[in-house]
């Protein structure tokens, strides 16, 4: 199993877009992303993070990938 911390700081957080996402970053062999949506995704009000596989897209359907992640703010 491989082990990976990644660090995002994010600058000018008060002129985000509705979406916004982390450069990208490998673990596991696998490309990934932070997805964060400052407004909310279906809540207003609310922070909501995301943990992305970028590559998903163009994984076989049969595709699973099962990993453990911290996000924190």
């Amino acid at each position: 199993l491989e082990s990976k911390v990644f660090y995002w700081k994010i600058a000018n957080w008060d002129k985000l877009e509705k979406r916004a996402t982390s450069e990208v970053f490998v673990c596991g062999g696998h490309n990934w992303r932070i997805l964060v949506r400052p407004f909310g995704s279906s809540h207003k009000g609310v922070l909501s993070l995301f943990l992305e596989c970028v590559d998903a897209n163009e994984a076989p359907d049969d595709w699973r990938c099962t990993c453990k992640f911290v996000l924190a703010v």
